[in-house]
C-alpha cells in the first residue's frame, strides 16, 4: 500500500510534493462536505496512541472507474462539543492536516468492493507523505472519499480519528451508564388474550443476542414486566428470554412496574395504591420468567412530569437515586456539559442524587443508521469529545436508549466494543455510576441542588373513575376464590394494563370495563336468599337459609344477619362455601321474646367490597320465655286467690240478704244493727 497516485497520472514524486505542499505549508480550509450514499464503514480504529497505526476498513458500493482513489483528509483536533456536533451536522471540519490518496486497485481486500487502508501515527518528527503526525491527544475529523480521476467524489463520509493522550495514566476514562428499555406495547388484550406482533418478537431477540454477545460490557437493562411475561407466553417467546437471560447476568437490571405508567398522573387521580400493585406484580413477573434476576429499586428512571408527589412516593419505596431528563430539573448555568450528578431537592426530605441523561447523544442512539458501524462511531467519537474537554476529571455520561430502540447488530456490537476498551470510555452500570463519579459542588464546596421544572401532571378522566370503583370490586370477586384461581388473576393483569402510558386514553378506559363486565357476569352467578316468613315454636331454633350458584367453581360468601329480637349463638356473621346449585345453610337462633319482626339477611364478599344482595324476612316466635312462664304462673295465682275470695264475699252476702228479708227499719228511726234494739249486732264480713 502507498500513499500515492497511480502510475496513469502525474509521477509519484510530483504527487508527494503535492502532498507535503498541501500538508505542510497551504493548510486549506474544507468545504462543507455532505456524505455521498455508496461507501461503508466496516470497521475502524477506535482510538490510536502514538507509534500505533490508524486501520480504515469500508465496503464500497458504488462502481468506481480504474482510475479512482480513496482520499482520506485528516483536519485540526476540535476543541468542543459544540465544534464537533457542527462538524457532523454542517460538515465544518476545519483545516486540513493532512491528505492520503491511494488507488483502488492497492487497497482491495476480502473480496469486491472491499477496501483496507492503514496509516501509522505519530507525535514527533518531521511530516512524511506516508505518516500522519498528531503532536496533540484530542479528536480529529477524518473525510473519506472515494473520487474519481477527476476528482469527483463518487461516495463518502465523515469519521474521527481519537489519538490518545501519550499517558493515559493521568486521564480516567469517561464513566459511560448505557440504559437499555427492553419492552413492547401491552401484548395482553381486553379479552385477556395475549397478542405479541412476530415483529416485535424478533426485534426483542436481536435486541437480546446483540446484548447477550457483548455481555462483558456492563450496563443497565430496564426490561418490562408485562412483556416479560408474554414472552414466557409463546415457544418462540421463550427462546428471546433464555438470549435475555444470557444478556442480563452480571448486568444492573431496574425494577419497574407491570407496565409503563405515568406516575404523577396516578398520584394525581388517588391511584396510589393501584401503583402499589404495579410494582409489586412487575416485580413477581420478572421474578417468575427469569433466572438469576434480581431487580434494583433503588434507581427511578423518569420522565420530565415528575412532581414533589411523585417523588414522595418513590421515596417511600426507597428510591434513592435518580435518573431524569433534563427538561426535568431547574437549568444550570455551565459553558459545559454536564457530567456529574447532582442533588434534587423537594420538600423536607434529604436531597437525592440524580443523573442527568445527555439528550443529543441519546438523541443520536434513535436516530435510523444506514451505516450502523459509522453511526456506532459517531457516538463513541462525540464521548470522547466529553473526554477531552476536561480529561483530568473522573466524570460520566448516561445514555437511554428509546422504548422500541431496535439497533443493527453491527451498531451495537461497535459501540460495546468502544465502550469495554476502557481507555477514552468505559461502560459502567447506573449503580456504579453513582458510587465513582462525584457530585457536582460549587466554589465552597457544597453540593449543587437543583429543583424540579415544575410539570403539570396529565388528567387521566375516566380511566381514573373507572380504575377507582373496578380495583375494589375484583378485590372482593377475588377475595370469594381460592388463591390459586386464574379468572382473578387475568382479570388484576388487565387493570394493571389498562394504566400503560403507551395505550390511547379509549383504549385504557375499554380495558377497565370489560373487567367490570367480567365481574358482574359472574357475580350474576349466585342468586341471595329469597325473602321467606318463619315460626319458631321454641325459643331456641334453626332459621333455614338458601342461596344458591350457577356457577360451575365453588364460591365463598359471608352471610351476616340482623335482628333486634334474635340472638345468633355461632355468631352473626357466617362464611358460606357455595358450590353448584341449590345450598342449605342453617343458622341457629335464640328468640329473645315472642311476636313478629324483621331478620336482614346480608350476603357480601368474605372482604366485604361487594355486596352480593340484601334480604329482610319475617319471624314470628310463638315461644314462651321462662321468665314469662313464672310470671303467668304467679299471675294466674294471683287470680285465683283473688277470685275466691270473691267468690266467698258473694256468697255470704247473699246469705245475709236472705235472712234479713221482711225486716223494716225501726219506726223510732235506729239502726237494728247498733244492737240497740237489744239483739246482737252481725258479725265482721271480710273484703
Amino acid at each position: 500500500m502507498t500513499a500515492t497516485r497511480s502510475s496513469g497520472r502525474a509521477p509519484r514524486l510530483l504527487v508527494a510534493l503535492a502532498v507535503l505542499l498541501a500538508t505542510c505549508v497551504l493548510p486549506v480550509r474544507a468545504a462543507a462536505p455532505a456524505d455521498v450514499p455508496g461507501l461503508r464503514l466496516l470497521d475502524q480504529t477506535t482510538w490510536v496512541a502514538p507509534g500505533e497505526r490508524f486501520e480504515l476498513h469500508v465496503a464500497l458500493d458504488t462502481p468506481a472507474p480504474p482510475d479512482a482513489e480513496l482520499a482520506l483528509s485528516f483536519h485540526g483536533a476540535l476543541r468542543s462539543r459544540s465544534l464537533f456536533q457542527r462538524a457532523l451536522a454542517d460538515g465544518e471540519l476545519g483545516t486540513a492536516l493532512q491528505v492520503f490518496s491511494f488507488p483502488l486497485a492497492e487497497l482491495a481486500a476480502d473480496g469486491p468492493g472491499v477496501l483496507r487502508a492503514s496509516i501509522p501515527v505519530t507525535d514527533t518528527g518531521p511530516r512524511r507523505a506516508d505518516t500522519l503526525r498528531l503532536r496533540d491527544g484530542g479528536v480529529y475529523p477524518v473525510r473519506v472519499e472515494v473520487r474519481s480521476g477527476d476528482d469527483e467524489v463518487l461516495a463518502g463520509f465523515t469519521t474521527f480519528l481519537v489519538r490518545l493522550f501519550t499517558d493515559t495514566s493521568l486521564t480516567p476514562p469517561l464513566s459511560v451508564a448505557l440504559v437499555v428499555p427492553f419492552g413492547a406495547p401491552p401484548a395482553l388484550q381486553a379479552d385477556g388474550t395475549v397478542r405479541l406482533p412476530d415483529a416485535e418478537v424478533q426485534r426483542l431477540a436481536r435486541l437480546a443476542a446483540a446484548l447477550g454477545a457483548r455481555a462483558d460490557v456492563p450496563l443497565t437493562i430496564e426490561p418490562t414486566p408485562e412483556t416479560v411475561q408474554a414472552l414466557d407466553a409463546t415457544p418462540a417467546g421463550q427462546g428471546v428470554l433464555v438470549q435475555l437471560d444470557r444478556a442480563l447476568r452480571g448486568r444492573q437490571v431496574v425494577a419497574s412496574p407491570y407496565v409503563d405508567v405515568d406516575l404523577p398522573a396516578m398520584l394525581r387521580a388517588g391511584l396510589a395504591p393501584e401503583l402499589g400493585s404495579q410494582f409489586t406484580q412487575g416485580a413477581a413477573a420478572l421474578e417468575d420468567a427469569l433466572t438469576a434476576v434480581r431487580a434494583d429499586g433503588r434507581t427511578w428512571l423518569g420522565d420530565a412530569d415528575l412532581t414533589p408527589a411523585a417523588l414522595e412516593f418513590l421515596r417511600s419505596r426507597n428510591v434513592d437515586q435518580l435518573v431524569l431528563p433534563s427538561d426535568a430539573l431547574t437549568p444550570l448555568d455551565r459553558p459545559t456539559t454536564l457530567l456529574q450528578p447532582t442533588h434534587l431537592q423537594a420538600g423536607t426530605a434529604p436531597p437525592t442524587p440524580v443523573a442527568e441523561i445527555d439528550a443529543p447523544l441519546s438523541a443520536r442512539l434513535a436516530e435510523p443508521a444506514e451505516d450502523p458501524v459509522l453511526a456506532a462511531h459517531h457516538v463513541l467519537a462525540e464521548l470522547a469529545q466529553l473526554y477531552h474537554d476536561l480529561p483530568a476529571a473522573t466524570r460520566g455520561v448516561v445514555l437511554q436508549a428509546p422504548e422500541d430502540w431496535d439497533p443493527p447488530a453491527a451498531f451495537l456490537d461497535a459501540l460495546l466494543a468502544g465502550l469495554a476498551s476502557g481507555t477514552v470510555v468505559q461502560g459502567v452500570t447506573l449503580d456504579d455510576w453513582f458510587s465513582t463519579i462525584p457530585p457536582l459542588t460549587d466554589r465552597d464546596g457544597a453540593r449543587v441542588t437543583r429543583a424540579l421544572a415544575g410539570g403539570s401532571p396529565a388528567d387521566l378522566g375516566l380511566l381514573a373513575t373507572h380504575l377507582g370503583v373496578t380495583r375494589p370490586r375484583l378485590a372482593g370477586f377475588a377475595s370469594m376464590l381460592p388463591p390459586a384461581a386464574p379468572l382473578p388473576a387475568s382479570l388484576d393483569r388487565r387493570l394493571l394494563v389498562a394504566a400503560s402510558s403507551r395505550l390511547e386514553p379509549s383504549a385504557s378506559v375499554r380495558y377497565v370495563e370489560v373487567v367490570s363486565a367480567a365481574i358482574d357476569d359472574e357475580l350474576a352467578g349466585l342468586d341471595p336468599p329469597e325473602r321467606e316468613s318463619v315460626t319458631l315454636t321454641s325459643r331456641d331454633g334453626e332459621i333455614p337459609i338458601v342461596l344458591r350458584s350457577r356457577l360451575a367453581y365453588p364460591v365463598t360468601v359471608h352471610v351476616r344477619l340482623e335482628s333486634d329480637k334474635l340472638d345468633f349463638p355461632a355468631g352473626a356473621v357466617r362464611a358460606v362455601t357455595l358450590r353448584e346449585g341449590r345450598n342449605l345453610v342453617d343458622v341457629e337462633v335464640r328468640a329473645r321474646a315472642s311476636g313478629t319482626f324483621p331478620l336482614t339477611i346480608t350476603t357480601t364478599s368474605p372482604d366485604g367490597q361487594v355486596l352480593l344482595g340484601e334480604t329482610r324476612s319475617t319471624v314470628r316466635s310463638t315461644a314462651v320465655s321462662g321468665v314469662g312462664v313464672v310470671l303467668s304462673i304467679g299471675a294466674v295465682l294471683f287470680l285465683a286467690v283473688w277470685w275466691g275470695k270473691h267468690l266467698r264475699t258473694t256468697r255470704l252476702n247473699r246469705r245475709l240478704v236472705a235472712a234479713g228479708q221482711g225486716v223494716g227499719t225501726p219506726s223510732d228511726g235506729s239502726d237494728p244493727s247498733d244492737g240497740s234494739d237489744g239483739s246482737e249486732p252481725p258479725p265482721d264480713v271480710p273484703v
